[in-house]
């Protein structure tokens, strides 16, 4: 997933709600620097515009994406 094959996605798979293009991303880390996981996790999302899906999983079995 990335912002140029958005538009090619099925109907099914919800868009961001918001313009994308006026968004800024970062890893927050309480430290020095950027830790190892911190970097490749940054060179993951770069490589996908930033663009991820979050999925709120709770004891009862619901889940909110």
């Amino acid at each position: 997933m990335n912002r140029a094959n958005l538009s090619s996605l099925p109907n099914e798979v919800k868009r961001p709600g918001y313009d994308v293009e006026n968004v800024h991303t970062g890893i927050v880390h309480i430290g020095v620097d950027l830790r190892e996981n911190d970097l490749a996790m940054k060179k993951v999302f770069d490589e996908q515009d930033n663009l991820y899906t979050l999925i709120e999983k709770y004891n009862d079995g619901a889940c909110n994406a």
